[in-house]
């Protein structure tokens, strides 16, 4: 069986593998057909791959000439500021140039395209797909396309995971169990949203569970403290998004109906009222979240999971859950789910309840769906010059179900990681052995 299972996962390693290879030849060899595929995958496509990694070697190269990358950036080919950690900027005793960002590129591609083969295969070949399609969609493609920073946030979760997926401390040890909690520590100090990967720290036993978060606090408390001043200046320009493209978050929808009711005339009652909306939304996520984590059926599901897939599924349904309610993310951030579908398809299979089973089942094809979207979104909107009769109507409740559907999954996944908060060995006492 376990042959079996290293054959499947190397044929769909290597399914994924041709497919970015194809499109790298595409780029070479047939640019307009690239173009015209990279346009129907939902992703603008632009002068030459990597931009967004290209950000981060003008942004270094332009600090290290002394000039301010907070501001409009004249080393960066759009002029973007940087609106990264300051740490990125250290890269600066280098000779870091823009030069550099074709090797990084093709070099941090390559690695997440290896990374691949670390993820779980599921038990059962039909759902296989899941996984497939995952790997294939506009998400993953638009990350890998831009070789944006959120690759190397994946690289270092999954790494950490890999390391923590060993035994837990208070059954045995794993040799590079010591690594997991520092690269998601570097991976918080690098791009922020990734501390909210320490909430795995909730498998330990509470005296290693306290010393971790007290150890991590306080690195973040020194980094703060010595670069309070530049992170003040990248929290003043992050982006933000408009509430009906790429972006996902837990302001598109309240914010989203009410602009699509209320137009661009914003006043005091209107934000007032699409505050109170997401007031509602997230009131009643906590509530299902909560209830779902009560459920025994879960419990022992997520208690019998393979240690690796339960890792994976925290740390990814962490990273969602976190960046959703934070503010706006670009869609490519949605390459955490390669982590969740391994341990979510397990769930749905190891769940004894029919209701529960269908249910994670369910979630995993609404995660491909999201991951997929920006497809029928240009579609949709590649249609409008068309003045087709209620057009407007059609994708106005396309966006409407999307982002439904991205309340749902939040839902479910906060639900498995209180969950697992929930049953953690934190809450338990500490046992005492009497002497004889």
């Amino acid at each position: 069986m376990a042959s079996l299972n290293e054959r499947r996962q190397f044929q769909n390693f290597s399914c994924c593998h041709h497919f970015f290879f194809l499109f790298a030849g595409l780029y070479l060899w047939a640019r307009p057909v690239y173009d015209i595929v990279l346009t129907w995958y939902g992703i603008h496509p632009f002068d030459f791959p990597f931009l967004d990694l290209d950000a981060i070697t003008a942004a270094v190269e332009c600090f290290r000439r002394g000039l301010d990358v907070y501001n409009p950036n004249p080393c960066d080919v759009l002029g973007r500021p940087h609106s990264y950690s300051p740490l990125w900027l250290a890269a600066s005793v280098l000779p870091v140039s823009r030069a550099w960002t074709t090797p990084l590129g093709l070099g941090l591609d390559l690695t997440f395209l290896l990374s691949l083969a670390a993820l779980p295969t599921p038990a059962e070949r039909r759902n296989e797909w899941l996984m497939l399609a995952a790997v294939l969609s506009t998400m993953s493609v638009y990350a890998v396309e831009r070789a944006n920073i959120d690759v190397i946030m994946f690289l270092l979760t999954l790494f950490a995971g890999i390391a923590l997926a060993g035994p837990s401390n208070g059954g045995g040890t794993a040799a590079g169990r010591q690594y997991g909690y520092p690269l998601i520590l570097l991976a918080a100090l690098l791009k922020f949203y990734p501390i909210a990967g320490l909430l795995v720290s909730f498998r330990e036993r509470r005296i290693v569970f306290v010393t971790v978060i007290l150890v991590m606090l306080g690195a973040v408390v020194s980094f703060i403290a010595a670069e309070h001043n530049e992170l003040a200046r990248v929290f003043a320009i992050i982006p933000a998004g408009p509430y009906y493209t790429d972006f996902f978050g837990a302001k598109n929808l309240p914010y989203g109906i009410i602009e699509l009711i209320y137009g661009q005339a914003w006043g005091a009652m209107i934000h007032l009222l699409a505050l109170v909306l997401l007031v509602i939304l997230c009131s009643r996520t906590l509530l299902f979240a909560a209830a779902l984590a009560r459920r025994q059926v879960l419990q022992i599901a997520l208690a019998g999971l393979a240690d690796r897939e339960k890792i994976f599924l925290i740390l990814g349904s962490a990273m969602i859950v976190g960046c959703f309610f934070a503010g706006q993310s670009i869609g490519y951030r949605g390459i955490f789910f390669l982590l969740v579908l391994p341990g979510l398809v397990a769930l749905g299979c190891g769940t004894p309840s029919d209701e529960a089973s269908n249910c994670y089942r369910n979630i995993a094809q609404l995660i491909v769906f999201v991951m997929w979207s920006d497809v029928l979104r240009h579609i949709i909107f590649a249609a409008q010059p068309l003045y087709l009769p209620g057009w407007g109507v059609i994708a106005a409740a396309f966006w409407l179900t999307r982002e439904i559907i991205w309340w749902y999954i939040v839902a479910v996944l906060g639900g498995i990681l209180l969950c697992f908060v929930f049953i953690s060995p934190v809450w338990c006492a500490p046992q005492r052995t009497d002497s004889l």
